[in-house]
């Protein structure tokens, strides 16, 4: 950052929307500090009225970590004992026949409740 005074004002967020530490040193040089549980890529934010648009952003890439995916498990919610939450497991899908007969159709729902509603519909709405 060339120039900088006190109105230029410095912010950073991991994907997850979370504050990353950033300051900018003595030589300009705007320094970040991800911290473990970042995930990646950090945008960094300067503003100051100098600036086309008061502003300017500057996506960061952080080692390992790819945009738009999950890096640090933050998505994932750690089950709790006695929490039994629903689940679909749709790997073992099968064809069914064009019948009036109930068929399985080979997706299993686990810990159903009565949150739980299902429907169907084929290709044409019906």
């Amino acid at each position: 950052v060339e120039n900088k005074d006190d109105d230029t004002k410095i912010s950073a967020k991991d994907e997850d929307g979370n504050d990353v530490p950033v300051k900018i040193d003595e030589d300009g040089k705007v320094i970040v500090t991800p911290g473990e549980d970042v995930d990646g890529p950090i945008t960094v934010v300067v503003e100051d009225p100098d600036l086309p648009n008061g502003k300017t952003e500057i996506e960061v890439p952080v080692n390992g970590h790819e945009k738009d995916r999950d890096d640090n498990g933050s998505d994932e919610q750690p089950e709790q004992p006695g929490d039994d939450k629903t689940t679909v497991d749709d790997s073992n899908v099968k064809p069914v026949d064009p019948t009036d007969d109930p068929q399985d159709s080979g997706i299993k729902v686990e810990n159903k409740d009565d949150d739980t509603k299902i429907s169907a519909k084929d290709e044409d709405g019906n």
